[in-house]
């Protein structure tokens, strides 16, 4: 099970909002020269960072609480598969389709088709209720203040 640790923000019933710590980075995140994510950290902040768990109703947390969180590993394989598996799906099923349907389009209305069917791969997720992905659980309250340094 991956886990992380957080500062929780906010407590409602089975629920807290919880920002996790930064990621350390590379020394060219830092110089602003790396792939983007420190750019990326610099520009949302703690909105990158901030997730909803659950919290279990025998862990008493209150906002302030240092928590480590973790997210099961089956319901990580579904969310990767609802991802990534099902779009690829719809955009070989839309060529494949296509390729059936239009047989004298070329490969212009392949891949039209291909891209509709891609569009209903992403779209399929969100309409069955599985595209927020898998929702961390909050396993445990740390005793100790976690330390972050702000650059």
């Amino acid at each position: 099970m991956p886990t992380t640790t957080g500062t929780i923000i906010e407590v409602s019933p089975g629920r807290a909002t919880v920002v996790c710590a930064g990621a350390a980075g590379c020394a060219r995140c830092a110089a602003g020269n790396g792939c983007g994510s420190g750019l990326m950290e610099r520009l949302l902040g703690d909105r990158l960072r901030t997730v909803e768990a659950r919290v279990p109703a025998s862990l008493d947390v209150a906002a302030g609480d240092v928590v480590s969180m973790g997210i099961d590993d089956d319901s990580l394989v579904r969310g990767a598969a609802a991802a990534y598996l099902v779009p690829l799906s719809g955009l070989l099923a839309g060529c494949l389709a296509g390729a059936a349907l239009l047989p004298g389009s070329g490969d212009a209305g392949v891949l039209a088709v291909g891209m509709l069917g891609l569009l209903a791969g992403f779209a399929v997720p969100r309409l069955l209720g599985r595209g927020g992905g898998p929702v961390p659980v909050v396993l445990s309250r740390q005793a100790t203040p976690l330390v972050t340094a702000k650059p």
